[in-house]
């Protein structure tokens, strides 16, 4: 089952989470803005190139978790967190009071691979100097036990490098 949105960016991130959860606001570190995506088990910010406007989402969840082999190459930046979200999954953007989209999820701990395309080298806010951006979010949810945030997949452009002792 998958859904199919556009997520009105702000301040660089969007978020998705569990119903009844509080969105990040301030609290992503700087370990957030290296690996993109950032988590409190319940709550997880995706953190943009594009720091303000709309930005394609797709979600979708998954009956089981996707093989690693699977990555397709234009998937540019990859990465995972876990969360936590009782029963359905909701997409915001941070100035909005309104999901832009949920989906119901069963009950339990859910593995959130987010990937990201249309990511350009160089852009001052993530668009081009006609205020445009291919930039666009790919997730993917499915059941499994928590674990720790990872990249699965650095994107050579980012600005931020990855944390000291990470492959990037």
């Amino acid at each position: 089952m998958g859904i199919d949105a556009v997520v009105e960016v702000a301040y660089g991130h969007l978020f998705v989470f569990g119903a009844g959860a509080q969105m990040l606001d301030d609290v992503v570190p700087d370990l957030g803005w290296q690996e993109h995506l950032w988590t409190d088990g319940v709550s997880a910010a995706v953190v943009t190139t594009r720091t303000d406007g709309p930005v394609p989402v797709r979600l979708e969840v998954l009956a089981e978790a996707p093989a690693e082999a699977d990555l397709p190459p234009e998937w540019q930046h990859v990465a995972e967190c876990s969360l936590d979200p009782e029963g359905q999954l909701a997409m915001v953007g941070w100035e909005s009071d309104e999901p832009t989209a949920t989906v119901s999820v069963e009950p339990g701990p859910k593995r959130v691979r987010v990937a990201w395309t249309g990511l350009v080298e160089g852009l001052v806010a993530g668009v081009d100097s006609e205020g445009n951006s291919d930039e666009a979010v790919h997730i993917q949810v499915w059941t499994a036990p928590m674990a720790p945030t990872v990249v699965v997949r650095w994107w050579e452009g980012r600005t931020m490098r990855p944390p000291e002792g990470v492959a990037g």
